[in-house]
């Protein structure tokens, strides 16, 4: 009607729906499929509900019979990360609430397979931080006793050597001679298979063949590579310590490093875990650049925090630790296989790890803080 007091014929339909309902219940979790037991697995889950009003919902999840909290409003895809303490078949569902608290039903179940591929451990040690693993021997380097520990493949402690200052690292070559960085003397020394020392080279300096904490080592043919870790570089000797060559330097570049720590070779490919630039870098013995993986901090696959070293099984199948993240991962080359591990003392769970092995299908873990070697089964 207007001023005048006219009506008009025709008049328009507002239409307000009020939805008086829970929300629809999300999909099923979406997560990896299979995964090991103490390995944080990432769950995430969104529904697309048609309540336009609904449109920051809350989301929680049911582990078996284990159900976690409700998470924060959220529009977005909502994560959790979670591990399950026990292998086998696994469900996992999802549920949704509005901000009127009304609560969706459970989502149909997404199944997780855990696996364990946890073999054995060897505790008792001070303050492991290396080792090399032979076809009838384990070579430890104990940092609480600065000493080269010998066990058979069963850990029983065969003999004890003691007359290092810092030892660091270990490696044997195919004659059982074996070489010991020693950061206290700034040297590697050479020792016979009955523990005699037979020759020792570097001594501190940035020049060619001294070293700024050499912090691990490798034997490939008949050379000895050697992490010389804050002069940022590789130096690679013969088995008497000639030099031969280095490569590296400070930086963030291909083929630079920023204070490396872990060393392994195979195959005339050189891999070396570049600490604080986050990667596995790869190089012909040598020293030409070949490739890099890594480079992210972070928690995700193909991330690291804290890589402290690498090792390489005869398959090729590339393996590394983190300090920082607990964990082992695995790669085929530069490609994300599968990861395990978080911190904890349990068995298959790591403290401050700082250095893993290979030999046939084991791989042996530098648990350090939980002093001890802990053993995998790589065909699992």
């Amino acid at each position: 009607k207007n001023i005048h007091g006219s009506v008009a014929d025709t008049f328009a339909s507002t239409f307000i729906h009020i939805v008086d309902r829970p929300p629809v219940a999300p999909p099923p979790p979406s997560c990896k499929p299979v995964s090991y037991i103490y390995t944080p697995i990432k769950f995430s889950t969104q529904t697309s509900d048609p309540d336009p009003y609904d449109d920051a919902l809350s989301y929680r999840f049911v582990f078996d019979n284990d159900t976690i909290a409700w998470g924060p409003p959220d529009t977005s895809i909502y994560t959790v990360w979670y591990y399950f303490d026990t292998p086998g078949l696994h469900y996992v569902r999802a549920q949704a609430r509005d901000q009127w608290s009304r609560v969706s039903g459970w989502s149909d179940p997404t199944t997780v397979t855990i696996k364990t591929n946890f073999v054995d451990e060897w505790p008792n040690f001070d303050t492991p931080i290396e080792i090399c693993v032979t076809d009838d021997r384990a070579y430890i380097v104990e940092s609480g006793t600065q000493s080269l520990v010998i066990t058979d493949l069963s850990g029983n402690i065969i003999d004890k050597w003691q007359y290092f200052d810092t030892p660091l690292s270990v490696d044997v070559d195919t004659n059982g001679y074996i070489y010991v960085t020693d950061a206290g003397t700034q040297t590697v020394k050479k020792l016979s298979p009955t523990g005699t020392i037979v020759a020792e080279w570097g001594g501190y300096g940035a020049a060619n063949g001294q070293f700024r904490y050499p912090y691990d080592i490798a034997v490939y043919d008949t050379f000895v590579f050697v992490v010389d870790r804050e002069n940022h570089r590789v130096q690679k000797f013969t088995h008497n310590g000639e030099f031969v060559t280095s490569w590296g330097g400070f930086g963030s570049g291909d083929g630079q490093f920023y204070l490396p720590t872990g060393i392994d070779i195979h195959n005339d490919t050189v891999y070396v875990a570049d600490f604080y630039n986050n990667r596995v870098e790869i190089f012909t013995t040598s020293g030409a650049y070949i490739s890099k993986f890594g480079e992210t901090e972070g928690v995700e696959d193909g991330q690291f925090i804290g890589l402290r070293d690498v090792a390489v099984d005869d398959s090729g199948y590339v393996y590394t630790i983190e300090s920082d993240n607990a964990r082992v991962q695995k790669f085929k080359y530069i490609t994300f296989i599968t990861r395990w591990g978080t911190s904890g003392t349990a068995a298959g769970c790591f403290n401050n790890p700082q250095a893993l092995s290979t030999c046939g299908n084991l791989l042996y873990v530098v648990d350090t803080e939980n002093d001890r070697i802990q053993i995998f089964d790589l065909t699992q």
